[in-house]
């Protein structure tokens, strides 16, 4: 289903989902390639639809909308990462503008790469690269 819905459509000739994990009642892991994600981000940055409202305020630069982090701006940017034991991946993008980045590392230390990744292509205060720096946050997740 996934195929003929979306990752067909959208030319996303090089991503599947990947197995069940065990003990995660359904997940099944995105195997993609930055390229295949960055499809599937300019198509959704064009989207005018509640993903880009929020909906649970973190603090007065960062909430949760419908799958995204959003970051409050403005420009209201959102945002998706991947922290794992093994690999760091940040994904970002502004509706207002259509321009993100997607940055997918096989390194645990990933997050200093795309950091600068970021900053380099889309320049601005991204409040979600401090996120595990925010008192707030760190309340929530903790």
């Amino acid at each position: 289903m996934a195929r003929e819905r979306l990752f067909g459509p959208l030319g996303m000739e090089d991503t599947s989902l990947g197995d069940p994990e065990p003990d995660f009642h359904g997940y099944r892991p995105l195997m993609t390639t930055a390229a295949d994600y960055g499809r599937f981000l300019a198509h959704v940055l064009r989207l005018d639809d509640d993903r880009w409202k929020p909906l649970w305020h973190i603090d007065e630069e960062l909430a949760w909308g419908a799958g995204w982090g959003i970051e409050l701006g403005p420009p209201l940017c959102g945002w998706q990462w991947g922290l794992n034991e093994d690999v760091n991946n940040f994904v970002i993008g502004c509706p207002s503008s259509g321009n993100g980045v997607v940055v997918l590392t096989d390194d645990p230390e990933g997050r200093t790469y795309y950091r600068g990744v970021v900053e380099r292509e889309l320049p601005g205060n991204h409040a979600s690269l401090r996120v595990e720096h925010n008192e707030t946050w760190l309340n929530l997740v903790v």
